[in-house]
């Protein structure tokens, strides 16, 4: 088995969402966690045994480029109450030998946990550290959310998210 422990400082959790008046992204480098996987010779995952991990993102650390925003964002998810976003990774698939993933797992987010699936691409980068970067989509209201609405700006329910964890093997 292989343990991957994330670099903060490399590794990043990215939202965009849209509203009616125009796209928004919100970002933050501070994912930490560790993942256990199988890691095959030939820089593949072992389909066949499922990983074991729990990545957890600070949500004040998540920002936009808009501070109204986020200060709507950060009230509306009751930060003090609810201050992590957790994800617990239980399965993968390959769908695509050795480049392309499915993978399953819980996600904890304002105080919800929902099971959850998304497509992932794994990959050994030179100097000895692996890159997953997952995608998928959710929409904020099955997590307890009601979407901002700012001076006649009214902000969707379904964000894309995309997380790019770039880990040393420990």
């Amino acid at each position: 088995m292989t343990i991957l422990r994330s670099l903060p400082n490399r590794s990043s959790l990215t939202l965009e969402g849209r509203s009616n008046f125009h796209p928004l992204h919100s970002h933050t480098n501070a994912i930490e966690g560790v993942v256990e996987f199988d890691l095959l010779p030939n820089g593949r995952l072992n389909p066949d045994v499922s990983p074991v991990g729990r990545l957890e993102v600070n949500v004040e650390n998540i920002r936009s480029d808009i501070k109204l925003y986020d200060i709507e964002m950060w009230d509306r998810l009751d930060i003090r109450r609810y201050p992590k976003i957790i994800v617990d990774l239980l399965a993968v698939q390959e769908v695509d030998p050795g480049r392309f993933y499915r993978v399953g797992g819980e996600v904890t987010f304002h105080g919800v946990r929902k099971k959850m699936a998304g497509d992932l691409t794994v990959r050994q980068l030179n100097n000895g550290l692996v890159e997953a970067v997952g995608e998928t989509r959710l929409d904020v209201r099955d997590f307890n959310v009601t979407p901002p609405k700012l001076v006649g700006i009214q902000v969707f329910p379904e964000v894309h998210v995309r997380i790019t964890l770039v880990g040393e093997i420990v």
